[in-house]
């Protein structure tokens, strides 16, 4: 509750910019298979939903911070009616100006908890999802030397409170980091210190630790080289204690303001770790793309977007939520209702308004993660075209050390030793007039999950969109949507149709 407390401590409102805006959702869907179930099974249903909403963010001399809740009502003709909470508040209070920050927040949200079955539909009785709480707050304490050294040491504590006590836990990191990047001309230097611990209730306790120096130089005033080794100790492996060495380099080019390359490679305990990326903006074009390998754990959380500061990692959502906000009339321009339109996008395909890691990802456990993303957007006078990929592939290091709590888990990485995910989505907008447009959109994902004795099982979803789009009135904005979803694979074969009309009004 940080985050909130210092968004409404009144000291920090004096001399401050902040905007807030309320509004509710009033929506109708019917679905011809509301729980996603095979066909012998379906079940149809007319849900209503009425879900009043406030958003703010804003920022004073020493404080900045961001508020977004929904209380969600949704009244169904043959599931159980149902009223949730969600919401996420952060901010970052600045305690003694240009040396000591504050981050801090929270958030509670239902989260898909298997990729293996079908996941819930915003509108439907919640079977394949968990309510999740997260809080966490963050100090950091940093000072300045010379032209370009610094240093700055961070302490972070996170707190998962799941209904499923399996996947919930708790998780500190503590860093250090000290650099000069300028102490001999063009050559500089660094030194970082990582500790990191994790408690959960499917595994044993684990930690690591990592010390690493660096040496830097600017080879031209665009480009810039890396080295950097060090040594990182770990109890992933049964518990037991194991030292290794790690090394490895470093390269980033920003020829313009509008490319940036980056490439990076390590020997890490686990095998080659590695972080590339290429960043092209063009006057109606932009394209990105990442591919990394690095170790991932059940505390990493990913924001619906950029007002929200807690760590990110590419998901289905993030990506679904990017295409959604493109596909927002350029006519517009307010943030927020922006923001509120591209949810109501998301809502007319069955994806929850507030879900932040609809990739199913959460886990207990402690796993190497190697994943791609890739997005290049096209706008042009009328129509604006978005594709996105991705691909995943995540094998447990803490498997081995499962506890009795972990029986009956549906938690993927305790089911299978790795777990491998890929997709991707294409959009297209039309504007049809200043307040009036069309989208389409296909998406498909394709997930694998290996045991340890070799089985394999498969899971294909498709998902295709056609959403009509309005702006009402000044406060007023309209959605009228159908969405045809399709599923096969073991757990999760259904067909499922949908059509709703969602109106959001800004009061």
């Amino acid at each position: 509750m940080l985050a909130l407390a210092m968004l409404l401590t009144p000291t920090a409102l004096v001399h401050a910019q902040w905007r807030t805006t309320t509004g509710v959702d009033l929506g109708e869907t019917y679905s011809d298979n509301v729980n996603r179930q095979p066909s012998s099974r379906a079940q149809e249903n007319w849900g209503t939903e009425i879900s009043p909403w406030l958003r703010g963010a804003g920022q004073s001399a020493r404080l900045n911070g961001s508020l977004d809740l929904r209380v969600q009502n949704w009244i169904n003709s043959n599931t159980a009616n149902r009223s949730a909470l969600r919401g996420h508040a952060s901010g970052t209070l600045a305690v003694v100006e240009d040396h000591l920050d504050v981050d801090g927040g929270v958030s509670r949200d239902r989260q898909q908890v298997s990729q293996f079955s079908a996941p819930d539909a915003s509108y439907a009785t919640p079977s394949n999802s968990t309510e999740v709480t997260r809080t966490w707050a963050s100090p950091v304490l940093y000072t300045r030397f010379g032209n370009a050294g610094y240093v700055a040491a961070r302490y972070r504590f996170e707190n998962v409170d799941s209904e499923r006590s399996e996947l919930s836990g708790q998780n500190s990191t503590a860093t250090l980091d000290i650099a000069n990047g300028a102490a001999f001309g063009r050559l500089g230097w660094g030194f970082s210190g990582r500790h990191y611990s994790t408690t959960a209730k499917a595994t044993q306790a684990t930690s690591s630790d990592s010390y690493n120096g660096s040496l830097t130089y600017a080879v031209t005033p665009e480009m810039t080289a890396t080295l950097f080794g060090g040594q990182e100790f770990n109890d992933y492996s049964g518990g037991q204690r194991q030292h290794t060495w790690n090394w490895g380099a470093g390269l980033k080019w920003q020829p313009t303001e509008r490319t940036t390359l980056n490439a990076q490679t390590t020997k890490r305990f686990f095998g080659r770790g590695f972080s590339y990326g290429v960043s092209q903006r063009w006057r109606r074009s932009v394209f990105d793309w990442s591919y990394e390998r690095d170790v991932n754990s059940f505390s990493n959380t990913a924001s619906r977007n950029g007002l929200m500061k807690n760590p990110a990692v590419d998901t289905i959502y993030s990506a679904a939520y990017t295409a959604a906000l493109a596909l927002v009339p350029a006519s517009i321009t307010d943030p927020f209702e922006r923001e509120t339109y591209a949810l109501l996008i998301l809502q007319g395909a069955g994806i929850p308004a507030l879900l932040p890691n609809t990739s199913g990802y959460l886990s207990s456990q402690t796993y190497t993660d190697k994943r791609m993303r890739l997005a290049w957007r096209i706008e042009g006078q009328r129509n604006l075209v978005s594709l996105s990929g991705y691909t995943s592939d995540r094998e447990t290091l803490t498997q081995q050390i499962l506890t009795s709590s972990a029986t009956g888990s549906s938690d993927d990485l305790i089911q299978f030793s790795r777990v491998k995910q890929r997709g991707w989505s294409v959009d297209w907008r039309h504007d049809l007039s200043a307040r009036t447009s069309t989208s389409l959109r296909y998406g498909y994902t394709d997930t694998s999950g290996y045991a340890n004795n070799g089985a394999r099982t498969t899971t294909h979803v498709s998902i295709l969109g056609l959403s009509l789009s309005n702006r009402l009135g000044v406060n007023t904005t309209g959605v009228l949507s159908v969405t045809r979803t399709q599923s096969r694979g073991a757990g999760a074969d259904y067909r499922e149709n949908a059509i709703s009309a969602t109106l959001s009004h800004r009061f």
